[in-house]
């Protein structure tokens, strides 16, 4: 996802400009896409390169943690970053990006990050999903498997005796 600002980079420090974000499928780096990408970026000139700060939606294709159903979940995440015309003064410990030779902003690695960060670990295609059956692998949400319930392992046996 890269941002031409060019025209903003003529411009005196401290001039504001806005970006609309609109987007559909995204590859934002070689184990992660998202299907869509909406929100608003404010750039301002600065007098080492550009600041960008905003708000997106983004749409992350996942699986059900319990029946591997697909799921869009729709995350919202906060970008404000640095770019910078020259890295040749930044310490090492800062995080800044480069603007490249043909003046754009390449935000898919931030995006990349953030998206990462802010997926959540353990997502579920609705709240009572009844998952997998662990003996022949059948999405219980579709239907009960004809499998007969598991042999209770002798070490837990005596368990099952407190259950009457």
């Amino acid at each position: 996802m890269r941002i031409d600002a060019a025209q903003l980079l003529r411009e005196p420090i401290g001039t504001q400009a806005s970006s609309e974000v609109d987007l559909g499928f995204q590859r934002l780096s070689d184990d992660l896409s998202v299907s869509a990408i909406k929100g608003q970026l404010k750039l301002l000139r600065t007098s080492e390169g550009i600041q960008t700060r905003g708000v997106l939606s983004v749409d992350v294709d996942l699986e059900c943690g319990r029946c591997l159903s697909p799921v869009t979940e729709t995350i919202k995440v906060e970008l404000e970053e640095r770019f910078l015309a020259s890295l040749l003064n930044v310490s090492e410990d800062e995080q800044v990006f480069p603007i490249d030779a043909d003046h754009h902003l390449d935000l898919t690695p931030v995006l990349g990050d953030l998206v990462v960060v802010s997926t959540p670990m353990h997502v579920l295609c609705r709240p009572g999903c009844l998952g997998l059956c662990c003996t022949c692998g059948k999405n219980l949400n579709e239907g009960l498997c004809d499998c007969q319930p598991d042999e209770i392992d002798p070490r837990l046996a005596a368990l099952k005796a407190l259950i009457k």
